[in-house]
């Protein structure tokens, strides 16, 4: 008896020296346990079996997903399930579990909470279709071993912090997936982060819809909708881009068939070794209105800089809604926008930008192939300056590509990749044509009224700068032949008496006035006989003059002797005038000959350029 309450008190002092040592809260912490639905994912796959969380519930036969944490699946994948889970009802089922060989497919399950898989190795092929992701995902220096798919599931969080920080709600960044990464007919709440990225397959984000955080009224096209917040500049200070897939690298094709980002877009440097497949997608920036500064311009467009594809660029029937820029992309093959619309400034309030704004940016693509702008809806400005291509169809077939051009800010290189893409063909019509186009726009730019402007002008009138030497030809016939009218006369022409020689005795008013017109040759002694009489009072109503009355009327027309002394007296009395204009065209036909044959000569010869 007197040692029992002699060891009690020892015993008590033994529980208290127990509870001040024992780490705070660890009494109250409870293993976690699966939940029904976490265990019928485990017994399926422990039967090989793909797991489909679908579940009717309810008289009206509603479908509903049953959810997951995202902790479990973490935990799944990673194989470490038996670390998380130590409960021993879930042990027994958790023991000796691995991944199957074929890879882990769950369907429809709504994964509850943020999932962090950072850095993490998956040895099998993993598929979560038709999910709903309700936190954050972050994949980011994540290696999947095998194909990755999250076809037809949502990702709902539109903004993640971290001890007050903002970071991407979905970031795949640094990624590593040796297959296939399959995200299409998902949708993306909030941005996304794919940038640095490795795919060995396709990356497939056919029907995928990236809806952003911004929300305006548009017009849109039939079918298309907006949702997101009603901030118009991104919460995040993600650069206001919605999806960032810049430096990625894919080993097959990029899928955008029927994809609709609602925001600027991110692929600069990405390099796609197939085909990059936007048809019918919809880049819509709406954030046009807030563009006030080059700096607001790149972060509210879609970009295309550098980026590398291997095969083929098609953007038929697609719809860009605000800037866009293909600035250094290399194209490998076919570069293809037909029927896809471009369109520079928010539809409503058109005047956001000016004529000026250059935003539709093609400057130095690089197409291996064929450029492909078939019924293109360009906007007012957009640049082609030093785009390349090996074949180009531009405009409707009446127009061509030479109306495309000129639509364009004007670039000499592009005008010049267009006359060798003639020539090479051996459209040399063409070819001509695009020069003289190209000059005229030169000297639209030049000040109006300089020398070089004038200098410009009339070799584009003389010979076509250069392509059309007939144009001279013809200049020349028609002032050699105006000359042989106006010295038709000889009794209007003189012999030069102080002249010692004298070539030709006879008068040929043809050759008079091509000896004249021509600078080598001499006119013969002949010039034109000077006038001293000139009666400027006497007016054409003089031919209305009748010699018998001395008085004007309208009868005396009928006299035919009067009508001739009427015009006798007109003519008598002008004749200072028409001689005095015979004496200045004199001049001026020298001085067309000596411009109208050396600028001939120079354009037969290929001088001018």
């Amino acid at each position: 008896m007197f040692n029992c309450s002699l060891s009690m008190p020892a015993i008590l002092l033994v529980f208290a020296a127990i509870s001040i040592s024992w780490p705070k809260g660890a009494m109250a912490t409870t293993s976690p346990s699966l939940t029904p639905s976490e265990k019928q994912v485990l017994v399926s796959l422990i039967q090989g079996q793909d797991v489909d969380l679908n579940k009717a519930r309810g008289r009206d036969n509603r479908r509903t997903k049953q959810s997951i944490s995202a902790r479990f699946l973490t935990a799944l994948l990673t194989g470490s399930l038996s670390q998380v889970y130590t409960m021993p009802e879930d042990r027994r089922l958790i023991f000796g579990f691995h991944l199957p060989a074929k890879g882990v497919k769950v369907q429809n399950a709504r994964v509850v909470g943020s999932w962090d898989m950072e850095q993490a190795v998956v040895p099998c092929e993993v598929d979560l279709e038709e999910c709903d992701f309700t936190g954050s995902v972050k994949l980011s220096n994540t290696r999947f071993k095998s194909h990755l798919s999250f076809e037809g599931s949502h990702f709902l969080a539109r903004s993640t912090t971290i001890d007050d920080d903002p970071l991407c709600p979905v970031a795949l960044d640094n990624m590593d997936v040796e297959g296939d990464f399959f995200i299409d007919h998902a949708v993306f709440a909030g941005p996304v982060a794919l940038f640095q990225s490795h795919i060995g397959g396709d990356l497939d984000a056919t029907g995928t819809r990236f809806d952003g955080t911004v929300k305006q009224t548009l017009q849109l096209p039939k079918g298309v909708s907006i949702s997101g917040t009603s901030d118009p500049l991104d919460p995040l200070g993600l650069n206001h881009c919605i999806a960032d897939v810049s430096d990625c690298t894919i080993g097959g094709d990029l899928l955008l068939t029927d994809a609709v980002f609602m925001g600027p877009v991110n692929f600069s440097q990405a390099k796609i070794d197939g085909d990059l497949l936007a048809g019918k997608a919809h880049f819509l920036t709406t954030g046009l209105l807030y563009i006030r500064s080059e700096r607001d311009l790149n972060q509210y467009s879609v970009s295309f800089r550098r980026i590398k594809v291997g095969g083929s660029a098609v953007f038929e029937q697609a719809w860009f809604l605000g800037p866009v820029s293909f600035e250094y992309a290399a194209v490998v093959c076919d570069f293809n926008v037909t029927q896809a619309s471009f369109s520079n400034c928010h539809p409503s309030k058109p005047e956001a930008f000016g004529t000026g704004s250059f935003i539709t940016d093609l400057r130095n693509l690089n197409i291996g192939g064929s450029a492909l702008f078939t019924n293109a809806q360009m906007p007012p400005a957009y640049d082609l300056e030093g785009m390349s291509y090996n074949h180009i169809i531009a405009g409707d077939p009446s127009s061509g590509p030479l109306a495309f051009i000129r639509r364009a800010k004007f670039s000499a290189d592009s005008y010049a990749d267009l006359e060798q893409y003639f020539r090479r063909r051996g459209m040399t019509d063409q070819a001509d044509a695009v020069f003289m186009e190209q000059k005229q726009q030169e000297r639209s730019q030049m000040h109006r009224y300089s020398p070089a402007w004038w200098w410009s002008g009339l070799l584009y009138a003389v010979s076509g700068y250069g392509r059309r030497p007939e144009w001279a030809l013809y200049w020349s016939l028609a002032f050699i032949l105006y000359g042989r009218y106006l010295f038709r006369n000889k009794d209007e022409m003189m012999l030069r008496t102080d002249d010692k020689k004298v070539i030709f005795h006879e008068y040929s008013s043809f050759w008079y006035s091509f000896s004249l017109f021509v600078p080598v040759l001499d006119t013969g002694g002949w010039v034109p006989r000077p006038c001293y009489a000139f009666e400027s009072h006497l007016l054409w109503w003089q031919l209305l003059y009748c010699r018998e009355t001395g008085l004007l009327n309208l009868k005396c027309l009928r006299d035919e002797a009067g009508w001739r002394e009427g015009w006798r007296r007109y003519c008598d009395c002008n004749s200072g005038l028409y001689q005095r204009w015979r004496l200045f065209y004199m001049r001026l036909h020298i001085l067309a000959g000596w411009v109208l044959i050396p600028v001939g000569i120079a354009s037969i010869t290929g001088s001018i350029k």
